[in-house]
């Protein structure tokens, strides 16, 4: 963990493109079982990449993002473990039926929940995080945190302050890496469309990665990005990670 200011002269020594992640990118990895999407494929494939190719990119976190994580950790864990309890319970009530009918399987059911799989899980969130270029918390940004949520403007229009704060964290560093000419892309990564996106209430997800007008500014004016979807940020970051020429 460093200062913003730190993080940024370590990046400008060596420059690569940057995912900044909010903490939900990271409790989606956790949920992708249940919810059937394919965030664990993803966050196994980037840190596949960082192992193969370390200077292909980087991940930034706040150190906000460490301690909800380690706030919400716990529950998340205990859901999966209730959902691949579901899973067995499931299989081995198959396996009954087959057996009511007089056909029994020539095998035994399988019992997921023995294998410790979201042990594992956790274990690969951790060591994304730990991958990451970490920054400490920021009196100005607390500052400017603060003022979004008196004004209301998102992602803190209903009042959130953390996510005011992330936020500012990483225009903040940003901002420091553009001064300099960081000739590298910078991509926010959330699926909080809800707090971050134009149309975060509406249910279509082609206008959800639209970012809203309250950010838009700010963002254009450090060349942040925003990214809703993981595995689309790491994949466009990956094949264009050269900063536009304006």
């Amino acid at each position: 963990m460093a200062l913003i200011r730190d993080v940024a002269r370590r990046l400008m020594d060596s420059p690569k493109p940057l995912l900044l992640l909010d903490t939900c990118e990271l409790i989606n990895i956790v949920q992708s079982l249940k919810e059937k999407r394919k965030w664990l494929e993803t966050a196994v494939d980037i840190l596949g990449k960082l192992t193969l190719n370390p200077d292909s990119f980087e991940i930034v976190i706040s150190e906000l993002v460490r301690i909800e994580w380690q706030q919400n950790a716990p529950a998340k864990k205990k859901d999966l473990d209730n959902y691949i309890e579901s899973l067995d319970s499931q299989i081995a009530r198959m396996h009954e039926a087959w057996s009511h009918l007089r056909k029994p399987l020539p095998f035994k059911p399988a019992e997921y929940g023995k294998l410790a799989l979201s042990d594992h899980v956790m274990s690969l969130v951790n060591n994304l995080m730990d991958q990451a270029a970490e920054i400490s918390f920021d009196d100005d940004c607390k500052n400017k945190a603060f003022s979004r949520v008196i004004g209301k403007k998102q992602p803190s229009g209903s009042g959130q302050f953390k996510d005011a704060l992330l936020v500012e964290h990483y225009l903040r560093l940003s901002n420091l890496l553009k001064v300099e000419g960081y000739p590298y892309r910078r991509i926010f990564v959330t699926s909080n469309v809800k707090d971050f996106s134009l149309r975060g209430d509406d249910k279509s997800k082609d206008r959800n990665d639209i970012l809203h007008p309250d950010l838009q500014l700010e963002f254009n004016s450090c060349d942040l990005e925003y990214f809703v979807d993981l595995r689309v940020a790491f994949e466009n970051l990956i094949r264009y990670p050269d900063l536009p020429k304006s």
